[in-house]
């Protein structure tokens, strides 16, 4: 019995260390990202802020984060210095919490508790009743967070999985250009963003063991292409949030 689960052992390694798995982009399954609520912008109640330039130079600057609880979601809305949460089943659109300053980048709950990250101060502050207060000031470590990836050029990337674990994938065409880990459902699927030499950008997800299973087309956008505005919810439904030129469109869907 001992011998016959060793052997398992390696094989399953060895299979998770195989090499590259082809992908003809094309041909793999793909579902829709749905729009679930447009919300206008503004200040007011059931709108978000945003600032849309006037000359070539300057950037948009506006809701730049999504996260979410299970039941909700939270959206960053820096212009008016407030979180917004959205009732996915309601559809309705209330200010969850008050910001003291507009320079938080991201947002994510963990154990129940809304965390946000201030870039400039490199700390994270937690959800205190209606507003947020800071922690303890992120200690640099080298500990190695697993799954991560690694863009290998030519069209493959790597994910590794563990200590001595990996997949790799390899797009026929070549044609991949960035490759980045977005989120990790409960069952272990992996969800990956992707961007194609045509600049088009889509969610790639896979199990845990590198085995292709669909695909979804991030939806384009006016002022700036999401990248960090994904998340995934623990059942795998995906959400985006997508600033157009007259309101945020908030997506979702299930691959």
């Amino acid at each position: 019995m001992r011998k016959f689960l060793a052997l398992w052992i390696v094989l399953a390694a060895s299979l998770l260390c195989a090499g590259p798995v082809p992908i003809e982009f094309g041909s793999v399954p793909e579902k829709k990202l749905e729009v679930i609520k447009k919300i206008p912008y503004g200040t007011d109640n059931g709108q978000v802020g945003i600032f849309i330039p006037g000359k070539a130079e300057e950037k948009p600057f506006g809701p730049n984060a999504i996260s979410g609880d299970g039941t909700g979601l939270f959206i960053l809305d820096n212009m008016n210095r407030r979180v917004l949460s959205l009732d996915i089943r309601t559809k309705i659109l209330k200010k969850e919490l008050s910001l003291p300053s507009a320079t938080f980048d991201a947002l994510f709950v963990s154990k129940g508790t809304l965390f946000l990250h201030n870039s400039k101060e490199e700390r994270l502050y937690a959800r205190s009743g209606d507003t947020v207060r800071p922690e303890t000031k992120i200690a640099a470590g080298k500990t190695t967070v697993y799954p991560y990836t690694k863009f290998m050029g030519n069209g493959t990337a790597r994910v590794v999985v563990g200590e001595k674990e990996f997949f790799e994938l390899a797009f026929t065409a070549r044609s991949l250009m960035s490759f980045l880990l977005v989120g990790t459902a409960d069952n272990g699927d992996l969800f990956f963003q992707i961007e194609l030499a045509d600049g088009s950008r889509h969610i790639l997800i896979t199990s845990g063991k590198g085995v292709v299973l669909g695909k979804m087309t991030l939806p384009t956008s006016d002022l700036y292409k999401p990248e960090k505005d994904i998340h995934v919810a623990g059942d795998g439904t995906v959400y985006v949030i997508a600033p157009g030129a007259d309101a945020l469109a908030v997506y979702g869907g299930r691959p």
